[in-house]
């Protein structure tokens, strides 16, 4: 999981505070060799509120890059069914060498986060030389 701020992509054409990558890798299975797309990324895109997503607030920067498992129940949960489902494209790597090798699957609802949560995730990038304003506008 990593994340750019601001958010990459857009939701009807508005940019957003944060987003977040969760990303999956194809490390086997029978079409391994031939299938083109062998990363999948789930997005999630953020922007500042007075309370951050429930799902959000249990996130400790300082466990970045080392989360093995996330409940994505906890954060779709919470919509009580009224989430609107997902943007999926075919597309690229976001940082070179751009690598036409991704599923794209970005969540339309956009979540909550603190400016405290914000301050905490993007300072912990920049300690780590994980982000440095990572974002590009495309």
């Amino acid at each position: 999981m990593h994340m750019h701020s601001p958010a990459e992509h857009k939701i009807n054409g508005a940019h957003y505070d944060l987003e977040m990558h969760i990303v999956h890798e194809l490390v086997d299975g029978p079409s391994f060799e031939t299938y083109k797309e062998q990363l999948a990324v789930v997005g999630i895109i953020l922007k500042i509120s007075d309370e951050s997503h429930p799902f959000v607030a249990k996130l400790r920067s300082e466990d970045f890059g080392e989360i093995d498992k996330i409940n994505f129940a906890e954060m779709f949960d919470t919509l009580n069914g009224q989430g609107r489902g997902f943007y999926h494209y075919k597309g690229s790597l976001t940082t070179p060498p751009c690598t036409d090798i991704v599923n794209w699957n970005v969540y339309s609802e956009v979540l909550p986060i603190t400016k405290k949560d914000l301050n905490s995730f993007v300072n912990a990038w920049h300690d780590h030389n994980c982000g440095h304003g990572n974002f590009r506008n495309c």
